[in-house]
């Protein structure tokens, strides 16, 4: 997978968001699936972005929401 940035820090604080778990799949997706690397920066900013809005707006915390824990049964 080719890094969406030069940086290797930038990738390590997105990590840090709250939806930074999903960061290096959906980087890896984006990748796979052809996307240009200022598309991948783009969408993985919206990601950061969505996540500290998320945060800031007080909606139920990430960690309760079923859709982002796939059941095991």
């Amino acid at each position: 997978m080719e890094q969406p940035y030069k940086d290797p820090h930038t990738l390590v604080h997105m990590r840090e968001v709250p939806l930074g778990a999903y960061v290096d799949e959906f980087a890896r997706q984006l990748s796979d699936e052809g996307y240009s690397r200022p598309s991948c920066r783009w969408a993985l900013q919206v990601v950061a972005d969505l996540g500290h809005w998320w945060n800031q707006a007080g909606l139920l915390p990430l960690s309760k929401l079923d859709c982002l824990h796939p059941a095991t049964k």
